[in-house]
């Protein structure tokens, strides 16, 4: 039996021995690489992985050199070819990181305690703790983005047990919950928020005010920073003697920072209800194929009244057209609303043309409170968030890939006041990349969703054309649809196209040589501008490249003309905007994009280089 232990001090057991003859630190980040993958390598890969600084040759003898002394301890858990590597996850494989990774899989959240719990006991600190591997910069960076992705595992993980604990009234076991997320991240407020509920609602008022102040030396030390108004209302409250929880059979519901949260002891507006969609809605454009989506985020806006709800996606999906959907539907259907309950009110803006912040305070007040005094950012904030709980409101904001533009900070402290603070209403972001921000929100909150729209499914794409009435069979049409990747606008125009050309059958329009058409090159030409010159390179590297590339096998690719932090963040900005794809195998690009990228470099160059469309200042 092979056991790995890698949450923690790294550990190596056969049949129940310590390993001591794995004494080469590169020996064993090749074997925890292996096992935490879980698929076959190639040699060359595994090569620049560890010893990129040196030529291929002598990176591949290196490599050849350390396999005897594998082979000979793990033999039978190994696949060892002549140009591959791999690792054999059989029953008599223990591996706790493949163990704690599959738990948080699904509907993890439905779990019970006791799963839960054995599950986060097997969390021993951070990804193999203390391992260093001198040299090896690729494997450093693939370390250090399991670590982080570990790590916020167990933080969800850890959060979500504390809070069913202190629904169940089992506050000693949240407390040592929340001891161990503290001591995680002992700058997490979420975290001091709920270690406060839970010495509250166990009798230990005192105690609950201390960790108060604890928090705030935390934040004033870490960030210099104060705590969030929803902290502080939790420290009045206690300070008050005011309750802030109750058992489940209590009737009252608490929970802290951004959970379902109900300080109030009068009972909560009762939520929206979904019915079944009708056919046929007047004054809705038509919407092919977009009705799981539509239902879901009525069911999260509506049923669960989700705090922040976004749509994500590729250029041409339709998430502004799925998002007037949402909007109208929610303003003008009678059956999606309990009898008695007001409509909410919309409030829809574009960032295109926003100066600021702000700018985008003051709109939303005009709207909800015309003639409003309040002049300081601070009043503006609190102005905004009382009206949000006297009402239900929906603030749409589309293009918000312009909010960049504006600060992050700014654009941080806004989101997080509207999800942080109890109100019945939500705010929906529509854009191609979302805030980096947003991703934390998701993490930490269940009143946070998010939406990435691909292309059509076939079906939807076919009914999509029906109207264009175009000269061909169906598996031409399908031909088609796959040619654009099923995205709407861009089926749209070259349908517009066809269809205005006349009689000529599709069969001129489709196939590998087949010309992208001006109006979409045209979009695309302005997407590809908007990009950083290192993404631009990107795209085309991997659009000359046939098969998928690992990280190593990129940065090697691009000459390392980028250091593996800037190609990392490039990378996610490029998966933000849905323009890189991510498999088991490494980076690709979508099948159009790969086209476009293809008709640049034929445009511009004999031979694939970085290409930038980017105006000089």
């Amino acid at each position: 039996m092979l056991q790995l232990r890698l949450l923690g001090p790294p550990e190596v057991r056969l049949d129940g021995t310590l390993l001591s003859a794995l004494t080469s630190k590169k020996s064993l980040a090749l074997l925890f690489y292996l096992a935490t993958t879980g698929r076959t390598h190639l040699r060359d890969e595994l090569a620049s992985l560890f010893w990129a600084e040196m030529p291929d040759a002598q990176a591949r003898k290196n490599l050849r050199n350390i396999l005897p002394t594998l082979r000979a301890l793990l033999g039978p858990h190994l696949t060892i070819t002549r140009h591959t590597l791999g690792f054999n996850h059989t029953p008599h494989v223990w591996l706790d990181v493949a163990q704690f990774g599959a738990t948080f899989t699904g509907d993890w959240r439905n779990l019970k305690r006791s799963a839960l719990s054995e599950t986060l006991a097997l969390y021993g600190g951070d990804f193999l703790t203390g391992f260093y591997v001198s040299d090896a910069p690729a494997f450093e960076e693939w370390m250090i983005g399991q670590r982080d992705r570990l790590h916020l595992l167990a933080v969800r993980g850890l959060v979500s047990f504390v809070e069913d604990a202190l629904t169940q009234a089992m506050y000693q076991q949240g407390l040592a919950a929340t001891q161990r997320l503290l001591q995680l991240e002992p700058w997490y407020e979420k975290a001091h928020q709920l270690q406060m509920a839970l010495l509250a609602a166990s009798g230990e008022r005192d105690r609950a005010l201390r960790q108060y102040e604890h928090c705030r030396q935390v934040l004033s030390s870490e960030f210099g920073v104060e705590p969030t108004l929803e902290t502080n209302a939790a420290y009045a409250r206690i300070k008050a003697g005011l309750p802030l929880h109750r058992s489940r059979g209590d009737q009252l519901v608490h929970a802290v920072g951004a959970s379902v949260v109900r300080l109030q002891q009068e009972p909560p507006p009762a939520p929206l209800k979904l019915a079944a969609m009708q056919a046929g809605q007047p004054d809705l454009p038509p919407l092919y194929g977009r009705e799981e989506e539509l239902h879901r985020l009525l069911h999260w806006i509506a049923n669960e009244q989700c705090r922040l709800v976004q749509i994500t996606g590729m250029i041409g999906t339709g998430k502004t057209a799925l998002a007037h959907h949402v909007a109208q539907l929610l303003q003008t259907t009678d059956q999606a609303l309990v009898d008695g309950l007001d409509h909410p009110q919309i409030l829809w803006h574009s960032c295109r043309d926003m100066r600021s912040v702000e700018q985008l305070l003051h709109d939303w007040l005009e709207q909800l409170v015309p003639g409003y005094a309040a002049t300081s950012r601070e009043a503006r904030e609190a102005l905004l968030l009382d009206q949000l709980r006297r009402r239900r409101c929906l603030l749409v904001l589309d293009d918000v890939e312009r909010l960049a533009s504006l600060g992050l900070a700014t654009i941080w402290r806004l989101i997080e006041g509207i999800v942080a603070s109890e109100h019945q209403s939500c705010l929906l972001l529509v854009g191609r990349e979302l805030p980096v921000c947003s991703t934390y929100f998701e993490v930490t909150t269940k009143l946070a969703r998010s939406l990435c729209l691909e292309g059509l499914t076939l079906d939807a794409a076919h009914m999509l054309l029906v109207p264009y009435e175009l000269k061909g069979n169906a598996i031409l049409k399908s031909r088609l649809i796959e040619q654009y990747d099923g995205m709407p606008l861009f089926l749209n125009l070259a349908a517009r196209i066809i269809q205005g050309l006349g009689h000529a059958t599709l069969e001129v329009y489709i196939g590998a040589d087949a010309p992208l058409f001006d109006a979409v090159r045209t979009v695309l030409d302005s997407e590809f501008a908007a990009l950083e010159m290192l993404e631009q390179t990107i795209i085309t590297r991997l659009a000359a490249t046939p098969q998928t590339l690992t990280l190593p096998q990129l940065h090697q690719a691009l000459a390392r003309t980028a250091a593996l932090p800037e190609l990392l963040s490039a990378l996610q900005r490029l998966q933000r905007r849905s323009l890189l794809l991510t498999t088991t195998g490494g980076f690709t690009l979508p099948r159009l994009i790969r086209v476009y990228a293809h008709t640049l470099v034929e445009r511009h160059y004999q031979e694939p280089r970085p290409l930038c469309l980017r105006q000089p200042s």
